[in-house]
């Protein structure tokens, strides 16, 4: 119950930060708007601008959870949202707790207490972009901790295996209801996650080894990609398309494609978040952590051939994943927390020698929160983001009806309450409803104006609120010709 009611708390106070001037959503807006236009109209498009643009991406699995939620709660749903996140990360939480507390147990008579088991637990999912992005209304909020809780339970059956024999008796013990869920997370995971790939083709290669499973093993993975690509082909997303070519097209992987995968293995320190990944104490930092990781894994491999094996294989898939990718984003990461501390935490020889080695991930915990504050208050966010909010909480004040052009219309959308105008002013005011000759505002830098494509052959004339580090709303007007 305790770990319910503070996982309760962090989520309920991360939402309720959203409607507070605070902070938004940010991508977490694209979302909230695409799941109120499949609500009210069936349509699925970028709702944040006017005209509707098309979707930007095809992991779209919680717009659709949204969509749920605000057909059975209204207005509600954050509420109700809140009650959802709120017990999938707490379930999984207890989950991974019962885990590494058995596998201790399988090198220690005198296991884990629950406390450590939980302290490592918190370690697993200790990660800014985890807290955030499920608090953001993201597909993180569903997917990982669904991942990390299914993961957790068939790691712990696989303790002690080391034949396919035994693994397929192992999983056949498992209750119908996780069975299911597994078997439904496996087939829905690309709609909320792209990095899922990683996870069906460890289930596709271990298929032939698990007996009566074997089909499953295969036909799963198999039924999953074959239903996304049935969605790709239906849904448009030039953006994803434009990833997809990216990646296609890559010629070569880079040293810096490297380190950005070697930086994985710093996942559970959170130290990308407060410096950059190919930075060398990055570097220096995820080399030991990588040694570490392949010790770990030998040692476990010795009384859990199946379970080392298959988290082995798991991190390699990840890492040729991070590699692929043509950006950084840390969230990536996250995902090999779980079979990284595993392997890590089975390198303590005893008992008490543990207990005292638990003092370094509660010291990890702390600084990781006090450099998370120390960057949350200072740096970009201090003098863009913050600014950028306070511009447009002001101009809601001000504006009204007006035509609402911005350099973040996800903000507009958010925080006016409006789509922004993606368009020349005579569309938008169709698009909006509003009668033509209404007054258009843009809400951003002076400099910024030049990328608004919707106001060619305008110009900015008076600043209606005051600059906040020179963000402001302003009155446009068309060139006399």
């Amino acid at each position: 119950m305790a770990v319910t009611a503070i996982v309760l708390i962090v989520v309920a106070a991360g939402v309720a930060a959203n409607f507070s001037p605070l902070r938004t959503p940010n991508d977490g807006v694209y979302y909230v708007a695409a799941a109120q236009a499949l609500v009210e109209t069936g349509a699925h498009v970028d709702a944040t601008v006017v005209p509707h643009g098309l979707p930007i991406t095809r992991q779209n699995g919680i717009v659709y959870v949204l969509a749920v939620m605000m057909g059975i709660a209204g207005a509600a749903w954050p509420v109700l949202y809140v009650l959802a996140v709120a017990m999938l990360w707490a379930t999984a939480i207890i989950v991974m707790a019962r885990f590494y507390r058995e596998l201790r147990r399988g090198a220690d008579p005198d296991p884990w207490t629950r406390r450590e088991a939980w302290l490592l637990a918190g370690l697993t999912c200790l990660h800014y972009d985890l807290w955030n992005d499920s608090t953001s209304f993201m597909n993180e909020g569903i997917y990982v901790p669904v991942f990390f809780a299914l993961a957790a339970e068939t790691g712990r059956r696989l303790i002690g295996v080391r034949t396919g024999a035994e693994a397929t008796a192992a999983l056949g013990g498992m209750s119908r209801w996780a069975a299911m869920t597994g078997l439904v997370f496996l087939l829905a995971g690309l709609f909320f996650r792209n990095q899922h790939v990683v996870l069906l083709a460890l289930v596709a290669a271990a298929g032939p080894s698990l007996r009566n499973h074997r089909l499953l093993g295969l036909a799963a993975p198999l039924a999953a990609v074959a239903a996304f690509a049935v969605y790709v082909a239906w849904l448009p997303a030039p953006v994803t398309d434009a990833y997809l070519a990216t990646v296609t097209g890559a010629e070569s992987i880079e040293l810096a494609d490297a380190a950005y995968a070697l930086a994985m293995f710093t996942g559970p320190l959170s130290l990308t978040k407060v410096l950059p990944y190919d930075h060398p104490l990055t570097i220096v930092t995820a080399l030991v952590m990588a040694v570490a990781t392949i010790a770990g894994l030998r040692q476990m491999w010795r009384r859990h051939r199946v379970l080392s094996g298959a988290l082995a294989v798991y991190l390699a898939g990840t890492a040729v994943f991070l590699v692929m990718l043509p950006f950084t984003y840390t969230r990536y990461y996250a995902l090999a927390n779980l079979p990284l501390i595993a392997a890590w935490s089975t390198l303590l020889p005893t008992r008490a020698a543990s207990a005292r080695w638990l003092s370094v991930p509660a010291a990890i915990i702390a600084m990781v929160v006090v450099l998370y504050v120390r960057s949350y208050l200072s740096g970009e966010k201090r003098e863009q983001a913050y600014p950028q909010l306070v511009a447009h909480q002001r101009a809601a004040l001000l504006i009204g009806d007006a035509l609402v052009y911005s350099s973040q219309p996800r903000m507009v959308f958010w925080v006016l309450g409006v789509p922004a105008c993606g368009g020349p002013p005579d569309a938008c005011a169709v698009a909006r409803g509003v009668e033509a000759g209404t007054p258009a505002v843009f809400i951003g830098r002076e400099d910024e104006i030049e990328g608004q494509h919707g106001l060619r052959g305008h110009v900015l004339t008076r600043a209606l609120t005051e600059p906040s580090a020179g963000y402001a709303a302003w009155l446009v007007a068309r060139v006399p010709q």
